[in-house]
């Protein structure tokens, strides 16, 4: 259990870091055709590959605390986390693998692929914190308040994209709010007492 927290601490930490590294690196990426991305981020792989390298490290640790959490506390909500979480990782392989060294056809393919990928898996993501805050006894009312609000909007922003009616790239300026939920869920780690939980799965 002590684990499990730590790595939901931790992650919940370090993805804004990696979200501010991500703003810095992409800032770079000049506004063109997708041979003009392609090319870009082929000539400056070593940083792109670090960067999404690092995150899936994150991303990973994320993972592994919230299918533990939906395992011990038989939760739906957790569960939903869990498998938006499940559903992101695969975005790494698929960036790493067809953005560098192959076309600019398969690159596109890759891209496409990797937008739908990361736009879904935060859907699920967000929906499963808004239940997990909806259901929770360990934050402050008004602090349970403000994190589901902030993930019912990122959950609208991305459901928009999702379903065509803004782009991807429009629904990532409401990161902010994302910025702030992932501190409040590692408070909310931070509040999990072991010995509280661990006496919650023995009734």
């Amino acid at each position: 259990m002590k684990t499990a927290k730590v790595l939901w601490i931790l992650g919940s930490i370090l993805i804004n870091v990696v979200i501010f590294f991500y703003i810095k690196i992409m800032s770079q990426v000049p506004v063109g055709t997708h041979a003009v991305r392609y090319e870009y981020i082929n000539e400056n792989w070593s940083q792109f590959e670090i960067m999404w390298k690092a995150e899936m490290i994150v991303m990973s640790f994320l993972t592994i605390s919230a299918i533990f959490f939906a395992i011990k506390f038989k939760s739906v909500a957790w569960s939903i986390v869990a498998f938006g979480q499940l559903v992101l990782i695969t975005l790494y392989p698929v960036m790493i693998g067809g953005y560098h060294d192959t076309s600019v056809e398969v690159y596109t393919m890759a891209y496409q692929m990797s937008v739908l990928i990361f736009v879904f898996g935060k859907m699920l993501f967000l929906t499963g914190i808004i239940f997990v805050y909806l259901t929770d006894s360990i934050l402050q009312k008004w602090l349970r308040i403000v994190a589901s609000l902030l993930a019912l909007i990122g959950l609208i922003a991305f459901s928009a994209s999702y379903f065509g009616f803004i782009d991807w790239k429009q629904a990532l300026k409401f990161a902010i709010a994302l910025n702030l939920l992932y501190l409040i869920n590692a408070y909310h780690g931070f509040k999990m007492e072991t010995n509280e939980l661990d006496a919650k799965l023995e009734k």
